[in-house]
């Protein structure tokens, strides 16, 4: 109390000078704050430096944890892939456990924290020195529940990091209960199951093993106010600056072993930017690609390792990557420096800047080339054989040793009928036999199952699944591996087509047998000229009783001695083998002596050992009989092509018949049906007039009633064909009664016994008949003889029109002579007609002028002078000479018409009919018309002032004569068109009025015609002209109607396509 009221005493006795004042607040106040400033500045310097540190530590930890998971992943992804694929393997348990022998040593490589692997359903293996003994054999999911159960926060987000390591994400950083953890996941797949590779490192351990901790220690001294000043300040920067440097060099060093580790991979591993050029290259890449660091370091990846299309996908995985993103278990074709494939199993993860961004991508890349070049092979491998299996008409199938089927091929569904799914671990025996064939077929399975010994080949049956038989050869072998017998294969192989083939062999050989016997045909077989075997059908055609009676006999026994020579020749040719088979025809002799024509077919052959000749025959006489009819007919219709008239028709046929020695006999039937005329006569000349001088009558002068004719009258009336066996009777009717009796005598001279009578039809009726006779015509030639009178008809019809179309042509001509030059008259007189009418309008359309003048004058200027019976005689004289002056400019332009010749280029129709409604609106006004227009109209081609004539004049006329004005009703008019298939455009005008009646129709568009119509108006023009427009404009008019729907005008115009105005 005694100091400071001293001082209070001091400070009141003595004034307080201002820098007294300056020095207490330096000292009290500025001073503090600087000191605490720069403390503040420096405890900033070292947070941040200690966070840098820190955040570079857990980078390092990171990328180092992330590629030990990687390549300890990709081992056993490799291993797995082996075990599996290449060998076979399906024991995933034992795999497992030889993964974790073989696999686990590299994750050690770690001296802190934990390394685990677990699988989808079970902890599998941990490293973990503390790892409780609770969570083993437990779930991850469990295990997660229970450290939440035991205080644990970070549930999710080790859940969250599983999940994201199944996906690809390659790490994943949580923060528990006791502080900082990072970690890394990459998933491994094993068969179907995924399991998980991880290791996990708390975050103070990082921290120590870099220094950073200490410096947190240095901060957390540096925080305190007793420690407050520039000399702690100074020792803070210093023992940061030290720290800084230590970490460095801690970092330098883990990034070296790092690099060593890479550089020393056996793996190639390459990065490159963001521009797509490699940066770094690894001699492990050297070795893979067979480039030189050199050759590649700042060249572009695209060009030097992959082909065009795969350098697409790497595009698109690297597109993942700068977004961040790891991409794991990637099956990448590269391509060598040689130009080899190389295959990998590749890992792209993102290289990222202190900042975090992604500068580059890390390819790292397990080499499997061999492994797919095995895999390729094996698979080829077992495609072919595969292939095999599906291609071989033989049925496999293998059994294991308890008798189940364990493969059935596509052989065996086609040859048993049951599918695979159906076939497969069912007992082979059970399945395809019956209880007659089982016992048979378990002694085959037990002999390869149970004693090991091969079976076959035999032939044996076996039932489909329709149970329907099937022959088959089984072919079994047991199937020994390592000493053990493990099953069998069975093969069997479809002999049903054989079996079924050798059964039809010996139905066949009955057959034939039979068909030997009985054929109609007659068999044979000779050697050296002698007959050594044959059938009952030779026997018959050579007229011998029995086989026995036959056989024996010498070639020429049965051969007319005229055919000797050809039959001796070709037996000599077959026999000597210079000709193998051969068919001719020659005369044989039957066992009576009569001759008759044979076919025989012969074929050398071998019979006992010696050359023999086997063949058949046929007795042809018929045939060549019927060849012979057939041939003369053929010829006598080819000289019917070249007649040109009935008559030179017919005889014709007559004449080749005769030639070819046939009797023909043409008749003709008279126009009312009821006698027949000789025509044509195939005989010979001397006979005739032999006959008519015995008859005493000529043949020209016979006229036979068809009544009187039995025969005949079937032919002629009823249109019957008839086989004569004896035409004595048929001579007798025909001939006139004094010479009736010599009937017999001139059937004998003639030599006209035998005959078939067929009408000569021509468009359904009869007009003569066609006889042929012969002495070897039979009933059978009877369809032979009808068809050629039906072509004897039509060569007569055919002459006929040919007849008549000559004198129709010859008619033509003389008309086509006299219209040509009719013609030529009416066209002189049409340009004399244009002339004079031209003339004509011309002269009077000059003084017609002043008259009509005139008049208007007269009627306007005069008017009140004059009575109104004047008045309407002088406007009767104009409006007459309007009129007058109408028709003469229509006559002007009717005549001029046929001179001009118009430019065509595309109307505006739409303008065109606009300027038609102006010129006739007056008219419209007055009989309040009601026209309907299309919104468009299509482009055509045409002369625009001749085309709205058209419709002028056609409009005019609707105006006039449509509507009813009797009930009031308004002329409705339509003005449309329609689009024709030639490219032509339809216009028409439509209107309500009377409908013309076709006469009235057909009258139309001809010059100074007017229908006799109540309201008929004009002089007939119009109509005219529209006509000769539209036609000199390359279209057509014309009128339709029906009665009480008016009438509908039409023009059409060449139209220019797609177009619409």
């Amino acid at each position: 109390m005694r100091r400071k009221s001293e001082m209070e005493e001091h400070t009141q006795a003595r004034p307080v000078s201002w820098k007294r004042k300056l020095y207490f607040l330096a000292y009290y106040a500025i001073l503090p704050a600087a000191v605490t400033l720069l403390v503040s500045l420096g405890w900033y310097a070292v947070f941040h430096q200690s966070q840098t540190l820190t955040q570079a530590a857990i980078t390092a930890y990171q990328q180092t944890e992330l590629e030990i998971v990687r390549m300890a992943a990709r081992s056993v992804n490799n291993y797995v892939h082996d075990q599996i694929e290449i060998h076979g393997r399906s024991d995933i348990v034992e795999i497992e456990q030889e993964i974790f022998r073989r696999f686990i040593a590299p994750i050690l490589l770690l001296e802190h924290g934990d390394a685990w692997i677990y699988a989808p359903d079970h902890v599998v293996f941990d490293l973990s020195s503390d790892f409780p003994d609770e969570y083993r054999g437990k779930s991850m999911a469990e295990i997660f529940a229970l450290q939440v159960e035991n205080g644990a926060s970070h549930y999710e987000e080790m859940t969250e990091a599983v999940t994201n390591a199944r996906e690809g994400v390659g790490w994943y950083i949580w923060l528990p209960d006791k502080g900082k953890e990072i970690a890394a996941w990459t998933p491994v797949r094993v068969g179907e199951r995924v399991w998980t590779i991880g290791l996990s490192t708390p975050l103070p351990e990082i921290l120590e093993s870099t220094g950073a901790a200490r410096q947190m220690q240095v901060l957390r001294i540096m925080m305190s106010w007793e420690t407050v000043g520039a000399l702690v300040l100074l020792l803070a920067w210093v023992m940061g600056t030290l720290q800084r440097q230590r970490t460095d060099l801690a970092l330098r060093e883990s990034e070296a072993q790092y690099r060593q580790s890479v550089e020393n991979s056996p793996n190639p591993i390459f990065s490159v930017d963001r521009q797509g050029i490699i940066q770094t290259w690894t001699p492990a890449c050297g070795r893979f690609f067979q480039y030189e660091p050199e050759e590649v370091i700042g060249q572009p990846y695209r060009k030097l390792l992959w082909e065009p299309d795969d350098a697409r996908a790497v595009k698109a995985m690297l597109a993942q990557v700068w977004q961040g993103r790891s991409l794991s278990d990637q099956d990448m074709t590269y391509r060598s420096q040689d130009g080899t494939q190389r295959f990998t199993v590749s890992r792209l993860y993102p290289l990222r800047d202190p900042d975090g961004s992604v500068r580059g991508c890390t390819f790292a890349n397990t080499d499997v080339t061999a492994r797919v070049r095995a895999e390729r092979e094996i698979k080829e491998r077992r495609i072919y054989l595969e292939g095999v299996l599906a291609a071989t008409p033989d049925a496999i199938v293998t059994l294991n040793a308890q008798h189940k089927i364990v493969e059935w091929n596509p052989g065996a569904e086609r040859l048993f009928g049951y599918s695979p799914e159906e076939a497969m671990g069912r007992d082979l025996d059970a399945l395809i036999t019956n209880p007659g064939v089982r016992e048979e077929a378990l002694g085959f399975t037990s002999m390869a199952l149970d004693e090991g010994k091969p079976t076959g080949p035999v032939e044996t049956v076996r039932y489909r699944q329709d149970g329907s038989p099937v022959n088959v050869i089984l072919t079994g072998a047991p199937i020994i591996l390592d000493g053990e017998l493990i099953g069998a294969v069975a093969v069997y192989t479809n002999i049903t087509a054989r079996v079924r083939a050798a059964e039809a062999l010996r139905e066949s050989e009955k057959k034939y047998r039979e068909l030997v016997d009985n054929s109609l045909v007659g068999i044979y077989i000779t050697q050296n000229h002698v007959l050594k075997f044959c059938n009952q059908g030779l026997a018959d055609i050579f007229g011998y009783r029995s086989i026995g009676e036959i056989e024996g006999e010498h070639v020429r026994d049965l051969v007319a001695p005229e055919s000797w020579e050809r039959v001796d020749r070709e037996v000599r040719l077959r026999e000597s083998a210079q000709k193998d088979a051969t068919r001719y025809e020659f005369r044989g002799v039957r066992q009576d002596g009569a001759t008759f024509d044979v076919e025989v077919l012969g074929k050398r052959i071998t019979y006992h050992g010696k050359p023999a000749i086997q063949g058949t025959m046929i007795d042809v006489t018929e045939r060549k009989r019927a060849e012979r009819l057939l041939q003369a007919l053929n010829q006598a219709a080819l000289a019917m092509g070249n007649a040109h008239t009935p008559k030179k028709t017919l005889a014709a046929v007559a004449a080749t018949l005769k030639e070819l020695g046939f009797t023909c006999m043409i008749l003709l039937v008279d126009e009312n049906q009821s006698k027949l005329s000789v025509e044509y006569l195939g005989i010979a000349s001397r006979l005739v007039e032999a006959a008519e001088k015995l008859a005493g009558i000529k043949r020209q002068d016979i006229l036979i009633p068809i009544e009187n004719l039995d025969t005949y009258k079937q032919v002629i009336w009823e249109g019957k064909t008839i086989f004569i066996e004896d035409v004595t009777e048929s001579m007798r009717q025909a001939l006139p009664g004094f010479a009736k009796r010599l009937a017999g005598r001139l059937v004998e001279m003639l030599n006209l016994r035998t005959g078939i009578v067929a009408p000569l039809i021509v468009e359904g009726e009869a007009v003569g008949l066609l006889s042929v006779q012969a002495d070897d015509l039979t009933e059978s030639d009877t369809p032979v003889i009808i068809a050629f009178a039906h072509q004897v008809a039509a060569a007569w019809r055919k002459a006929e029109l040919f007849e008549q179309a000559r004198r129709e042509i010859v008619e033509r001509k003389r008309v086509e002579d006299v219209l040509r030059q009719r013609t030529a008259e009416l066209e002189a007189r049409n340009e004399e007609l244009d002339a004079f009418a031209h003339t004509v309008a011309h002269d009077l359309k000059a003084p017609l002028t002043p008259i009509i003048a005139y008049a208007e004058i007269l009627a306007e200027d005069y008017a009140a002078k004059m009575d109104p019976q004047e008045l309407q005689f002088l406007r009767n004289i104009a409006r007459g000479g309007h009129r007058m002056g109408r028709i003469i400019d229509e006559l002007m332009l009717l005549a001029g018409l046929r001179e001009m010749d118009p430019q065509f280029e595309p109307l505006d129709m739409a303008a065109i009919v606009s300027e038609v409604q102006a010129r006739l609106a007056q008219s419209i006004e007055q009989s309040r018309a009601d026209i309907t227009l299309p919104e468009t109209w299509p482009a055509v081609l045409g002369y625009g002032p001749w085309v709205e004539e058209v419709w002028v004049n056609y409009l005019s006329n609707a105006l006039k004569y449509g509507g009813k004005p009797e009930e009031g009703t308004p002329p409705r008019i339509e003005l449309g068109f329609d689009e024709l298939v030639n490219s032509h455009i339809r216009f028409w005008i439509r209107d309500n009025g009377l409908s013309l009646t076709p006469e009235e129709q057909a009258q139309l568009f001809t010059s100074f015609t007017r229908l006799n119509h109540a309201r008929a108006e004009g002089h007939g023009l119009g109509l005219s002209i529209v006509r000769r427009i539209v036609e000199k404009l390359g279209g057509q008019v014309g009128v339709e109607g029906e009665i009480g729907r008016g009438n509908l005008f039409f023009f059409t115009l060449p139209g220019i396509e797609g177009s619409k105005l």
